[in-house]
């Protein structure tokens, strides 16, 4: 009786492994569950970087012609051979003498570097890394950058929101060819309440969609009512977005790039990615002004950093 109990104690445990641990492995779970292959958008791979800004420098230790040099490294559009002029100040320009920091910051206006990730299969962009207020002891660009995002999900426009739409713009005709995305609906996440949608994105998203050419959602949300914010409510990934209404041929068969202004733990931007996807929609992207800091250092899926050209 004992050695009959012992076996089955035996099958009992491999049957416990085989169904909690081994069908848990990463190959089994892309068995079980994969991934809707989402059709790519043709990348623009005439992508520019910072590295003429280091030999713009470079240029400037040598003493050349820092405002021409400076132009014809960092103003060149590889995709369509031609130049765009950066706009220096004439008072910059007639100099004999250039100081390097007040050069570099007026080039950092017209570039904006990113980091690209993925998320759960999906290809993602950043421009800001974000420190919830828990975090004192950051640098005074970070605590900035801090205050560009929640400047952002209040709706002012001041300085550091005014150029937010360029900078997003940017990033999206640096990753994406400018055909691609005129057949592409560019959809901002809704926000709890419908004040808060339109004063966060009426202006921003018009504007983005003017400068790629994209297809706007934002005008085609309803709200079915107004949801506590997730800070102060637990929300569920099954109420996520159950407060807002889209008419479904808005995205049937179109390609869609989501937007949103922090990326956390992406429960939200998988709650509206698989409900687009139920409405026939294609999601390839996502991009968000800020993405949580990781307190524990782990680079989840992290890409690589790379910078736009902003367009005036």
């Amino acid at each position: 009786m004992t050695i009959v109990l012992f076996i089955i104690g035996i099958i009992f445990v491999a049957c416990i492994y085989e169904t909690f641990f081994k069908s848990n492995s990463v190959d089994d779970i892309k068995k079980i569950t994969p991934r809707v292959q989402l059709k790519k958008i043709d990348p623009n791979e005439n992508t520019i970087n910072k590295a003429s800004l280091k030999s713009f420098e470079n240029s400037l230790k040598k003493e050349e012609n820092p405002v021409l040099k400076g132009i014809n490294d960092l103003s060149k559009d590889t995709s369509s051979n031609t130049e765009k002029e950066i706009d220096f100040p004439l008072a910059v320009k007639e100099r004999q003498t250039v100081n390097l920091e007040e050069i570099l910051s007026i080039l950092d206006k017209k570039f904006v570097s990113f980091n690209t990730f993925d998320s759960n299969g999906l290809p993602c962009y950043f421009i800001h890394n974000y420190y919830p207020l828990k975090y004192t002891d950051i640098s005074e660009k970070n605590k900035e950058n801090r205050k560009i995002i929640y400047n952002f999900k209040d709706g002012l426009l001041n300085d550091r929101t005014n150029n937010i739409h360029k900078q997003i713009a940017a990033v999206l005709l640096n990753s994406f060819s400018k055909d691609s995305l005129k057949e592409t609906v560019f959809v901002c996440l809704p926000a709890s309440t419908q004040a808060k949608y339109k004063r966060r994105y009426a202006r921003f998203s018009e504007e983005v969609c003017k400068s790629c050419g994209m297809m706007n959602f934002f005008q085609h949300v309803s709200y079915l009512w107004d949801r506590k914010a997730k800070h102060i409510e637990k929300i569920t990934a099954e109420s996520e977005l159950s407060h807002i209404h889209f008419p479904k041929e808005i995205v049937k068969n179109k390609n869609i790039i989501i937007f949103d202004d922090i990326f956390t733990t992406g429960k939200t931007l998988r709650a509206m990615e698989s409900k687009l996807t139920l409405n026939g929609a294609n999601v390839v992207s996502a991009i968000f002004l800020g993405k949580t800091y990781d307190q524990y250092g782990i680079k989840m899926g992290m890409l690589g950093r790379k910078s736009a050209l902003i367009e005036d």
